[in-house]
């Protein structure tokens, strides 16, 4: 949960002036909340749907790119493969029409947030890098704080929810897809999850 280029100490926020330390403590209250929420929500989803491991997971590709990166969820499903990137945020997001993105919470004021965007499209190119090329990758930007209020969403490209409609999000994915498009047998499920897994540190 969180960007992977977390903020460092002493550092201040270019819009806000905070203690970017300060900024972190506060979205650390909400870490053990926001993962409750997000696991108790997956275990209803249809059994179809594979999750990898029991939260984030490591994966590393070194004849991709030798680094490891953290990917809060991985699902495999009849529509192939879906990363969640899951934000603790609270408070109100507002999303501006160059894609800026920033937070609003008690006792911090307006606060500037890392676009999620870069993580999510990051994360899709690893796990296609692994992939055959006919498995679909898609991500969805989960916020786990369902009280948020989040506006300008028209302004991301992000395919974002709250923890109360990710269910909901995921098995009706299908719709969004082309209409020749085959859905992943069970056997071809199990395959792709078991090769993602080869490539978990």
């Amino acid at each position: 949960m969180g960007n992977e280029n977390d903020m460092k100490n002493g550092k201040q926020d270019l819009i806000t002036g905070q203690d970017n330390a300060f900024i972190d403590n506060e979205l650390i209250k909400y870490e053990i909340t926001g993962w409750k929420e997000i696991n108790e929500t997956l275990k209803w989803l249809d059994k179809r749907f594979t999750l990898i491991g029991e939260g984030p997971v490591l994966i590393k590709n070194a004849s991709f790119i030798d680094e490891e990166h953290k990917i809060d969820r991985i699902i495999v499903g009849p529509v192939g493969v879906i990363l969640l990137e899951v934000r603790a945020y609270s408070g109100k997001i507002i999303i501006d029409k160059y894609g800026n993105w920033r937070r609003k919470t008690a006792g911090l004021g307006w606060v500037g947030e890392t676009n999620p965007l870069q993580d999510t499209r990051r994360h899709e190119k690893l796990i296609k890098s692994i992939l055959p090329d006919d498995i679909p990758v898609k991500s969805i930007l989960c916020l786990s704080d369902n009280s948020i209020i989040i506006k300008g969403i028209e302004n991301t490209p992000l395919d974002i929810v709250k923890c109360d409609l990710l269910v909901e999000k995921i098995e009706n994915m299908a719709m969004t897809m082309d209409e020749n498009f085959r859905w992943l047998s069970d056997q071809k499920i199990a395959d792709v999850a078991s090769l993602i897994e080869k490539y978990i540190v």
